[in-house]
């Protein structure tokens, strides 16, 4: 009978280090307990190679993927979409190595760990993600390579060695790879993480929704200006106009779903008269709306120009996104408004907040014109004891009223939204807009980096021959915000800055140190994202005029013709040393050993060509013959000094036995 195969100790070791480095990858968007059984899996592992544990028997196996499988259903509603299937993916992994008793159990287990690996670039690419990732594919490289070394018993770093020295080999050809395939746009698509929650800015907002918003620091988007960044106070970034007030939340109205023309949004290309030249790269938050300076125009296929001035992604943005947008802030917004639209932006709920009402008709009459009562409610917030916090109290069915009157502490959309309702009680249109302010300057890049921090509410008061005028009543009561962030305004009003997260790199800007490495992370990784996870279309084509001049297809095939030799060439002279250093009976003898090996039968280090060809035979009579012949033949010319005529008819025989056993191989 054969002689049972096991995994070698040192090959198990790495595999198991490469499942637990694979754990904090996926620990942000898997369910806690399929990281639990990867952990009780390493374990169980760890009890088999110690001796104390045997392998689980069917039915514990069975119901341990039962047990994943519903689990998996239970916590996504499903097993379709990305999350669910990264996870069942992950599960799969696990428990594959639960049962490994077999070189080809463990072959699968390895490649099903690099494929763990790549699925884990759909959830994040960031740099410092990269690299640990990359140690992680060095890892179960490592595994891959201590599979091939069964002669090292105990725990090895000869197979790290090894793997660095065939990634390294690998850098090359990957980087002209990189450099020159195109990047096409996949005949499948990956759908968007739908079980994830969509972060940032929500198509509604209630009271506490923004200052929630408040305590994170989530980067939402990037943007790098051509000529000069504008200054703190025009920096704002639209994204969503509210309209309609069900007297606690406002929503979107349905007059903010049309989309303009192509020839429509030309049209208002044209007007810009001094227009702001810069790029975004927004970051994945699988919603649909692009936050940009006013009034925006992009010639991107894949975003429209909604009705209200908005820039719209025609598909939810579950990955990178990189677009340029042209912005003139001087330019009118909607300049004219028919009854109907102004009926829609004076709407109020039939009643609730009476105090605000006659206040707000009160102050009216008093100002005379519409001009100067906006001025005279800016004056009423700036001139009263009202506060800028993160933490407001609770307000009741009333909430403007209570808002205005009585807590007068708020965050700015508790400031947006009061305004907005005391704006069209007095029956002039307003609107409430929601997006973010400022942004972090980073001065060794000159990018803005907005966060979630940033997030903002404003309005939007239409006035006669002026158009939208934009209107932000949170400044007239902190404004230090609009100046200098949130940051600053938190600290006048002796508040803490990111109190949830007390890990965070800017809660310390203050820090000179702290803050210059993050500054230099942040143009790192800046860099990363701008010429690698974005190296693609316009890009990709500067990059190779300027290596290869006129791109034509020879040049391409050239090119990746001698990298690729390049790349060949270390394996080429070690076979070539190898073949030098053989007797040609070594070589047939070498041929003999590979072909059984292909059909199951290893030879093992210590086993002696008699004992290896004994024990083939016993398990297959019909090459024994032919097989002690071979053994014979190799060991005489091996081991004997055999004169020249009789050793060249004993390779003859070599060979003809080399084809016998071929042909008995294929009729087997």
């Amino acid at each position: 009978m054969i002689t049972p195969w096991h995994i070698p100790r040192n090959a198990l070791t790495w595999i198991l280090l490469s499942l637990l480095l694979l754990v904090p990858a996926h620990y942000d968007h898997l369910p806690w307990w399929a990281l639990l059984v990867c952990l009780v899996v390493a374990g169980w592992r760890i009890m088999i190679l110690r001796g104390d544990w045997g392998l689980p028997s069917i039915w514990i196996k069975l119901l341990l993927v039962l047990l994943s499988v519903a689990g998996i259903y239970q916590q996504f509603g499903g097993i379709t979409g990305l999350e669910p299937m990264v996870a069942l993916l992950f599960c799969g992994f696990s428990l594959k190595l639960l049962e490994c008793s077999s070189r080809r159990d463990v072959y699968l287990v390895l490649f099903l760990a690099y494929l763990v690996a790549a699925s884990a670039f759909l959830f994040s690419q960031q740099i410092t993600f990269s690299l640990y990732m990359l140690l992680c594919v060095l890892v179960i490289t490592a595994a891959l390579v201590a599979l091939h070394q069964p002669n090292v018993s105990e725990f090895s770093l000869s197979g790290l060695y090894k793997a660095t020295v065939i990634l390294l080999q690998a850098i090359p050809l990957t980087v002209v790879l990189f450099l020159v395939l195109p990047r096409f746009e996949p005949l499948w698509s990956v759908p968007a993480p739908s079980h994830q929650a969509r972060t940032g800015m929500s198509d509604t907002m209630s009271p506490g929704d923004i200052s929630a918003l408040g305590r994170s620091d989530q980067l939402v988007f990037r943007a790098e200006f051509e000529s000069g960044i504008p200054s703190s106070r025009q920096l704002y970034w639209r994204g969503l106009t509210l309209s309609d007030f069900d007297g606690r939340t406002w929503h979107r109205g349905p007059e903010n779903m049309r989309f303009l023309t192509p020839r429509e949004s030309q049209s208002v290309r044209q007007r810009f008269s001094q227009p702001i030249n810069y790029k975004l790269i927004i970051e994945p938050n699988n919603q649909y709306w692009i936050f940009s300076l006013p009034l925006a125009f992009t010639d991107n296929p894949k975003v429209k120009m909604a009705s209200d001035s908005r820039l719209v992604s025609i598909q939810q943005i579950g990955s990178r996104m990189q677009l340029d947008v042209l912005s003139d802030p001087d330019e009118r917004l909607q300049s004219f408004m028919d009854i109907q639209q102004r009926a829609l932006y004076t709407e109020l709920p039939a009643s609730g907040n009476p105090r605000t009402r006659e206040w707000a008709q009160r102050l009216l009459d008093q100002a005379g014109n519409e001009v100067i009562f906006v001025q005279q409610m800016l004056d009423y917030f700036s001139r009263e004891a009202f506060f800028y916090t993160l933490e407001p109290p609770l307000l009741g069915r009333d909430s403007v009223d209570e808002f205005i009157f009585d807590t007068r502490r708020g965050f700015c959309e508790h400031y947006a939204s009061s305004f907005v309702f005391a704006v069209r009680s007095a029956g002039i249109p307003a609107r409430v807009v929601a997006g973010y302010q400022g942004g972090d300057v980073n001065p060794l890049t000159g990018v803005v980096s907005v966060r979630q921090y940033d997030a903002h509410a404003w309005a939007e008061v239409w006035l006669e021959d002026q158009g939208w005028v934009r209107v932000d009543p949170t400044g007239a009561v902190s404004p230090l915000r609009i100046e200098s962030g949130l940051q600053r305004a938190m600290e006048a009003v002796a508040e803490e800055f990111l109190p949830d997260d007390f890990l965070s790199p800017y809660r310390y800007r203050d820090i000179p140190w702290i803050n210059q490495l993050r500054l230099r992370y942040e143009m790192l990784n800046y860099q990363w994202t701008k010429w690698v996870l974005n190296y693609r279309g316009q890009l990709q084509i500067d990059v190779m005029k300027r290596l290869l001049g006129d791109i034509t297809a020879w040049r391409i095939a050239v090119l990746l013709l001698l990298v690729t030799l390049l790349a060949s060439l270390p394996f080429l002279y070690r076979a070539w040393l190898h073949g030098r250093h053989l007797e040609p009976h070594q070589r047939l003898y070498l041929k003999i050993c590979r072909m059984l090996e292909k059909q199951g039968y290893e030879r093992q280090p210590n086993e002696t060509p008699d004992e290896f060809a004994h024990r083939v035979a016993q398990d297959a009579p019909a090459w024994g013959p032919s097989l002690q012949l071979v053994t014979g033949l190799f060991t005489r010319l091996e081991y004997e000094s055999v004169p020249e005529q009789e050793r060249e008819q004993a390779l003859k025989n070599l060979k003809h036995e080399l084809f016998k056993l071929r042909y008995k191989r294929v009729w087997k």
